[in-house]
């Protein structure tokens, strides 16, 4: 068998109770082959010395953090209600920097045509 990469000379914490920490790390179509004795004499197309590098796990963890964040701004906190009145909707007027749109518009930036007598 021959190696597609051997990552040598480093530090590789395994999270494997059994072997803590490997030297050399053999790769084979994307896969991780084997570690230290079992790939350091195996031939590789490719040979990298990290140098003493240390190398942790991969983690692939795919966080929404920032989506529940909108998800609960956009959503009433009950956070400080003592009473069934403090639990109510707030009023809906609207702030006047931001006035609503004419009756009949689809949008604020719409211009009307002049007219054909002017």
């Amino acid at each position: 068998m021959m190696l597609c990469t051997r990552l040598t000379n480093a530090r590789f914490l395994t999270m494997d109770p059994d072997h803590p920490v490997a030297h050399d790390l053999g790769i084979w179509h994307g896969r991780i082959a084997g570690l230290d004795e079992a790939v350091s004499g195996l031939p590789a197309r490719e040979v990298v010395d990290l140098q003493g590098a240390t190398v942790l796990p991969g983690f692939i963890d795919s966080h929404v953090h920032l989506a529940w964040t909108g998800l609960k701004a956009a959503s009433p906190s009950l956070a400080g209600a003592e009473r069934i009145e403090d639990a109510s909707p707030p009023s809906r007027t609207r702030s006047p920097a931001r006035p609503s749109p004419a009756r009949g518009s689809t949008s604020a930036a719409t211009t009307s045509a002049p007219s054909a007598g002017t």
